[in-house]
């Protein structure tokens, strides 16, 4: 980590590792290893990183597994979310920038467990690009956007 920002092939090495730990992290059946290897405190630096692309996968990660609330997302990550979430939605793949509407979806269901970032979700107005999903997606992709809906307005 203390070399990251400094160093591009580093940088490159890391953030690939951190998109493969956030993939398997979405798989509910590998979490309680992941929990064991004590993932969460691997991530946590890079929760910190001025790149987005790291910093992203590595909230999600964590956010997957931690027990109780996930941390809290700052302004430029659920704005990321967001313009991410819009641009998947606008094209016949619903992925953008290496990440599917699903995901993405997916994602936000998990960090409105945080209050804030709840509300930080509801004021980008999220519930109607959720709702976009759960209306033109597959089987999967609105059982996971009805799911996030119930998360966005939960109390």
């Amino acid at each position: 980590q203390d070399k990251y920002p400094h160093d591009q092939k580093q940088s490159n090495l890391v953030d690939c590792a951190v998109h493969t730990i956030h993939n398997c992290c979405k798989v509910p059946d590998l979490r309680p290893a992941l929990k064991e290897q004590n993932i969460c405190q691997l991530l946590a630096p890079y929760l910190k990183v001025d790149n987005m692309t790291t910093r992203l996968p590595a909230l999600l990660a964590t956010s997957y597994l931690c027990d109780g609330e996930p941390p809290e997302a700052d302004s430029g990550i659920l704005d990321l979310v967001m313009y991410r979430l819009e641009k998947a939605l606008q094209g016949d793949s619903r992925s953008a920038e290496g990440y599917s509407a699903q995901e993405l979806v997916m994602g936000i269901g998990v960090l409105c467990e945080n209050p804030n970032n709840r509300a930080g979700f509801l004021e980008r107005s999220a519930a109607a690009l959720v709702e976009k999903l759960m209306e033109e997606g597959d089987e999967e992709e609105t059982e996971t956007a009805a799911n996030t809906i119930c998360a966005l307005l939960a109390d």
